[in-house]
């Protein structure tokens, strides 16, 4: 699961400075390994979470809110909750 990990950040590297494109395969292998991690994680009862992630959630709730409040003036609302997804990743 590391290699999966490891490519996935070579893949952000490139595709951050080249194409979006290459940004999705990192978004692919990145979310495998997330979710294997946090299944490995629940599985093991060993969830032990910094402050700054609790932090991080409370961000994201405020964020759709804000969202769901502003719906209607938001020109693309769907590509707003797209971007949420990099705030998943931490």
């Amino acid at each position: 699961m590391n290699k999966i990990t490891t490519w996935a950040l070579a893949f952000f590297a490139i595709g951050v400075f080249t194409s979006v494109t290459i940004l999705s395969a990192f978004q692919i292998l990145f979310g495998i390994s997330a979710f294997y991690y946090t299944y490995k994680a629940f599985k093991e009862k060993q969830i032990a979470l910094p402050k700054s992630s609790y932090w991080l959630m409370a961000f994201i709730v405020v964020a759709i809110i804000g969202l769901i409040l502003n719906f209607d003036v938001l020109p693309h609302p769907g590509k707003n909750f797209g971007r949420l997804k990099y705030y998943l990743y931490g």
